[in-house]
């Protein structure tokens, strides 16, 4: 457990293990905490790995009442880069929903995205 002395600010704790139970207020030295046990619905962010050679985008599934991490990453959709368009900061919007209309999923590389229309996610998941 990571020891927490005091704080001027609350912290809050929502699906992780081994933190302070909640306590309002500063007497008597307690960490001013709030904790939810569990995550009731949680949504990881997507990401990269390299297999034998070849990167595949991963995309986690959502879950309910989690507590603590996922044990060797086995809750994700494995998306090769074939199924995915990598689009920039220079790409127009017309351009990245040419790309969604196709099916592609789309990775936004970092950047400022100053698009002149909105994208259109039109497939589910």
């Amino acid at each position: 457990m990571k020891e927490f002395h005091k704080g001027a600010w609350n912290f809050v704790f929502v699906g992780c293990i081994g933190v302070p139970k909640s306590h309002c207020g500063s007497g008597g030295g307690a960490v001013p905490a709030t904790t939810i046990d569990q995550t009731p619905l949680i949504a990881e962010k997507p990401y990269i790995i390299e297999d034998g050679g070849k990167f595949k985008l991963m995309v986690p599934h959502y879950e309910t009442n989690k507590q603590g991490h996922t044990e060797n990453w086995q809750n994700a959709d494995e998306r090769d880069f074939t199924t995915v368009y990598t689009a920039n900061a220079s790409d127009s919007a017309t351009h990245i929903n040419a790309k969604l209309s196709q099916g592609l999923d789309i990775l936004l590389q970092p950047g400022n995205y100053y698009l002149d229309a909105a994208l259109q996610v039109n497939t589910a998941n």
